[in-house]
């Protein structure tokens, strides 16, 4: 599980036998998650893939990308016009 903002990696946490959730800490997929994603990540029941985006704070890029067996496995950079 994870509790998700839009600055930062999601932080992991799991639950215990009695409900309690316990923190695991940030979660950087392995050190394939480079950057912030968003707080609403799209998880495909079907396939398995979480699907994502994310913007780098002050006017950085705008990204796209998808996750599969815990790990960050496409990423693309879309341009952000004025």
């Amino acid at each position: 599980l994870w509790a998700l903002n839009e600055s930062g990696f999601p932080f992991r946490f799991r639950l215990d036998s009695t409900g309690c959730p316990q923190s695991l800490g940030f979660d950087t997929l392995n050190g394939s998650l480079k950057e912030n994603m968003s707080a609403h990540p799209k998880f495909d029941q079907r396939t398995g893939e979480t699907f994502f985006h994310g913007f780098t704070p002050g006017g950085g890029a705008f990204y796209v990308g998808r996750i599969f067996d815990g790990e960050v496995t496409d990423r693309v950079e879309l341009p952000v016009h004025d």
